[in-house]
């Protein structure tokens, strides 16, 4: 069974594109931001959709590059945070700060890298972490021990996540398989 999270019935069917309105609950998406392709398509049109469900979205870009300039969403904010390296954690401290700066309500991250700020930012500040399953991190490239890592910082950094949002039943799967429990994984299929 997939859990779906929803806004108050009085925002589900509002049309308004110009969208940051009063009543709308912040989301921010942490993502990569170095590519312009899938995932990150996927993520243009939660920009550009969010907010006739009730909800505004900004960007953080930990790598920042094609997104920015590529996507259709002209709308949304996009902070870069900039990652020094893959393990640069100290950007999790300024991902929170972020956070409360801005008065976001949930933090949704989308790659392995980006959980991994995104936990260190709900924890510090209490605010829920959503996780976006794109693809099975075992097996995103040909490189075996990259992947072997990734899968596993994603296991951690997700371990407290309130909600996993996976794009097909098979990636569900796949993630009960690592241990995450039934009421924490939703599916929502791309497009």
């Amino acid at each position: 069974m997939s859990n779906v999270i929803v806004p108050p019935a009085s925002q589900a069917h509002q049309t308004d594109s110009s969208a940051a309105t009063a009543g709308h609950a912040k989301v921010v998406h942490v993502i990569n931001g170095e590519h312009y392709s899938g995932a990150e398509r996927v993520q243009d049109l939660l920009g550009k959709c969010l907010p006739h469900y009730g909800y505004d979205a900004s960007f953080v870009c930990v790598k920042p590059g094609k997104f920015a300039e590529a996507r259709a969403d002209g709308k949304s904010p996009i902070f870069d945070l900039p990652m020094r390296h893959r393990f640069d954690l100290w950007q999790a401290k300024k991902l929170a700060d972020l956070v409360k700066q801005e008065q976001f309500e949930v933090i949704h991250a989308h790659t392995p890298r980006t959980a991994m700020l995104a936990m260190g930012a709900s924890y510090i500040t209490g605010v829920p972490l959503v996780y976006h399953v794109h693809s099975p991190t075992a097996r995103d490239s040909t490189r075996k021990w990259q992947n072997w890592m990734n899968q596993k910082i994603e296991q951690t950094s997700i371990a407290k996540a309130t909600q996993l949002v996976c794009v097909s039943h098979s990636l569900a799967g796949h993630m009960r398989t690592l241990g995450v429990g039934e009421d924490r994984i939703s599916v929502v299929h791309n497009g």
